[in-house]
């Protein structure tokens, strides 16, 4: 008699593993949840064009407008004279914009249009965000005074 309880024991304990193991599968392959926002990262790249005058030192402004858009890292430019990470507000690194400066005593600076610095965004949401830029400042090697032209691609 002690046989067929221990067996019927054993058969019961095995079925309600089997339960169990199908509740935890299902429940891992649960629907996606909609409340759930989609994040991707892109990269904005900040151009200078000083025409013929050679670009020493720059501050600017970006700030993204639409869609929600967190900066969280910036690179360098392209040009050796400001190809080291330019200096920011780290406070502005939580939101959706930065003020960001450099200059460069090297004696080779450049002229025309170059990449002045790479911003890493993380983007929630659907809406895909404009960037602005407003300069604040752009020198010559003198310290003078120069006028450039600013664009985000």
């Amino acid at each position: 008699m002690k046989r067929p309880v221990a067996r019927t024991l054993s058969l019961s304990c095995f079925i309600m593993v089997l339960a169990f193991a199908a509740a935890v599968v299902a429940h891992g392959q649960s629907a996606p949840r909609s409340d759930v926002q989609a994040v991707r990262f892109e990269s904005v790249d900040v151009f200078l064009d000083s025409s013929t005058h050679k670009l020493a030192a720059y501050q600017f402004e970006l700030f993204a407008t639409g869609g929600h858009a967190e900066i969280v890292g910036l690179e360098g430019g392209e040009h050796k004279a400001f190809a080291h990470a330019p200096y920011y507000d780290p406070a502005a690194l939580q939101g959706d914009r930065v003020i960001v400066a450099a200059y460069s005593i090297d004696a080779e600076l450049p002229t025309g249009k170059t990449r002045v610095a790479r911003i890493h965004m993380q983007i929630t949401g659907a809406e895909v965000p404009e960037y602005q830029i407003k300069i604040m400042e752009t020198l010559g090697p003198g310290g003078e005074k120069i006028a450039v032209t600013a664009e985000s691609r």
